[in-house]
């Protein structure tokens, strides 16, 4: 190679930096994308310690592009380091004579040589990705892989870049050659026409890697990804209302007023100053009398059919006055009340009471009744024990 009087020393030398920075180059990139992937550091620390020289999503891609694209990456690397170091240092050499192999200046060339190829090599992906996202959704945007790929093959470089040259400085040493002079004058050779072309093909191979790669996973992943299936129809939701027949508190009576002998209707709602009142009316429809001596059972549902949890309390309200449960003789055709006492609850928006349910007493079969009332869950409701209607005026 005419780097020093033996050209065998200039040739092992320039290998070993070669090999050197085929490794540092592929391990940087294997251990980011690992240390990466695991969280073992800090992902700032990662990218300082071992830079990403190959490009984490290409470990992730389908086969076989994880194993193609860090080959075509170190060849490139190779073969433009190669390329550089038979022109570049021989070039260096020659202007000093007497020189003896390995100095620090030939440490300093193979280190800039070291730099430059591991940019280029850069250089050739960002071009690619550039290429694999063509056209850009916002031009902003089509350079932005690029600059970060280049700054990590410019960071690694220079940080790890010494490697190679401290190999090649050692080997140089160590070799035999012959006087330990540079020659006068060193003719300037250009590569030769095989190396060049060998590293023209790898270089277009790696650019190409980038777009191929992309559309191959994203082909791999449409092929994986299952249709969903059909949706099936969604079954009406079953309304949960409040029981037709109420838990018994206490035995009745053979003589009270079943609910299939009398019928239970609404009054007039009354309403002052946020209170509420309303009465609850029984007529006996039977053909013999009946007793009442009892609350009435009452529960709510809300406008949907479902149940609400609305307390019923025995006693009087604002609007209302309980005079507790006595025996109270209901005779065919005769009426008896009760009233519901409550505070103004609901809001605009609120769920309101579109049902009320209501027997004689507990434990018997309840009437529905639709309504429209403005008490919510969670609130509570005034119930007086029945007595007999007052006669109208």
């Amino acid at each position: 190679m005419g780097i020093r009087s033996g050209g065998m020393s200039g040739s092992a030398a320039t290998t070993a930096a070669a090999a050197a920075a085929g490794i540092g180059w592929l391990l940087s990139g294997a251990l980011f994308a690992a240390l990466s992937w695991f969280s073992v550091l800090p992902a700032s620390l990662v990218r300082l310690l071992v830079p990403e020289t190959v490009v984490a999503t290409a470990w992730r891609a389908v086969m076989p592009w994880p194993l193609a694209i860090p080959v075509l990456s170190v060849l490139t690397l190779l073969g433009v380091l190669l390329l550089l170091l038979r022109f570049a240092v021989p070039r260096a050499t020659a202007d000093r004579p007497g020189a003896q192999p390995g100095s620090r200046a030939d440490l300093m060339s193979v280190w800039l040589c070291v730099v430059l190829a591991s940019f280029l090599t850069s250089a050739l992906w960002s071009a690619g990705s550039i290429l694999a996202q063509w056209p850009p959704p916002r031009a902003a945007m089509l350079f932005d892989a690029a600059g970060t790929a280049l700054l990590s093959a410019g960071y690694w470089g220079i940080v790890w870049g010494w490697v190679p040259a401290v190999a090649w400085v050692r080997v140089a040493r160590r070799a035999p050659h012959g006087q330990g002079t540079v020659p006068d004058a060193v003719p300037r050779r250009l590569p030769a026409g095989a190396p060049v072309a060998a590293t023209a093909v790898v270089a277009m191979l790696l650019v190409a890697a980038a777009p191929l790669s992309g559309s191959a996973t994203r082909a791999a992943s449409l092929a994986q990804a299952r249709p969903a299936p059909a949706p099936s129809p969604t079954p009406p939701p079953v309304v949960y209302g409040s029981p037709t027949v109420g838990p018994s508190l206490q035995a009745a009576d053979p003589a009270w007023c079943r609910s299939e002998q009398v019928r239970i209707t609404l009054g007039e709602p009354d309403a002052a100053t946020g209170h509420r009142g309303m009465p609850l009316r029984l007529l006996n429809t039977g053909g013999t009398p009946c007793v009442l001596n009892a609350y009435p059972d009452v529960a709510f549902n809300d406008t949907a059919g479902w149940a609400m949890d609305i307390l019923a309390v025995h006693g009087g309200s604002f609007m209302t006055t309980d005079r507790g449960p006595s025996p109270v003789t209901v005779a065919p055709g005769a009426t008896a009340e009760a009233f519901l006492g409550w505070n103004a609850m609901a809001g605009a928006g609120d769920t309101r009471v579109g049902t009320i349910l209501v027997a004689p007493f507990a434990g018997v079969p309840r009437t529905s009744l639709p309504a429209d009332l403005d008490m919510v869950s969670g609130g509570y409701v005034a119930v007086t024990a029945w007595s007999l209607a007052k006669p109208a005026a």
